[in-house]
């Protein structure tokens, strides 16, 4: 279990290359004009081994979680971590993931470096709140196949789940109720919305809630 024993924790990237409605980055990626992906930085594996070793041996720690918001992003990084983790390091740890973003190759990778479990962020199963309130285009069948590629690695897998999204009726809740109990998972992470200052997500909570003639002037 990765939420066990000395865990540490730690960062390889800064940045992501998505501007979801409710993120902080949202605002990040307006305020600083950031095209995407551009802003990304990441250190170099071996930085990043060398600081994991350093741990090992000055704290005893016995699992890692790789806190990046995307962590298999970068796949030519992973080429490249992933053969000195496992030489060096070996540690279980768990990571965040988007349904962009997993494949066939990296599930692999990640199960081999001893990844145990995967913590991926879907929200909602409803493709409408998922693509007008939150800005996230991927569909639920990229998130039902990158889970079947994650668990037929042996890995377990947290999908979140989003309650208060504008617009969420109790239909919405029901279908992501029946989606997410269909899928091969083993946790679901539940949260209830919050309104970062200056992020989209606060326009469309605005006009779920106001008359025409007040949501007219935000257009």
């Amino acid at each position: 279990n990765p939420y066990l024993g000395r865990r540490y924790m730690l960062i390889t990237s800064r940045g992501c290359p998505f501007a979801c409605s409710f993120c902080s980055n949202n605002e990040l990626h307006r305020t600083y004009g950031f095209e995407h992906g551009k802003h990304l930085r990441r250190h170099s594996p071996q930085r990043i081994i060398d600081e994991l070793v350093d741990a090992k041996k000055r704290y005893g720690i016995t699992s890692i979680w790789f806190v990046d918001d995307i962590f298999m992003s970068d796949m030519q990084w992973l080429r490249e971590f992933a053969p000195l983790y496992i030489r060096h390091v070996g540690l279980p740890f768990y990571c965040l993931g988007h349904p962009s973003f997993i494949n066939q190759e990296n599930a692999k990778l990640l199960a081999d470096m001893n990844c145990i479990l995967v913590q991926v962020g879907l929200q909602t199963s409803n493709a409408k709140l998922r693509r007008e309130v939150l800005k996230r285009y991927e569909t639920n069948e990229q998130a039902e196949k990158s889970i079947r590629l994650l668990r037929d690695q042996g890995m377990q897998v947290i999908l979140d789940f989003i309650f208060g999204l504008p617009g969420e009726t109790e239909e919405s809740v029901l279908e992501s109720i029946i989606a997410y109990s269909r899928w091969d998972i083993s946790y679901v992470s539940m949260y209830t919305i919050s309104y970062y200052p200056f992020t989209d997500i606060i326009t469309s909570a605005l006009k779920a809630t106001l008359s025409p003639a007040e949501k007219s002037l935000l257009e």
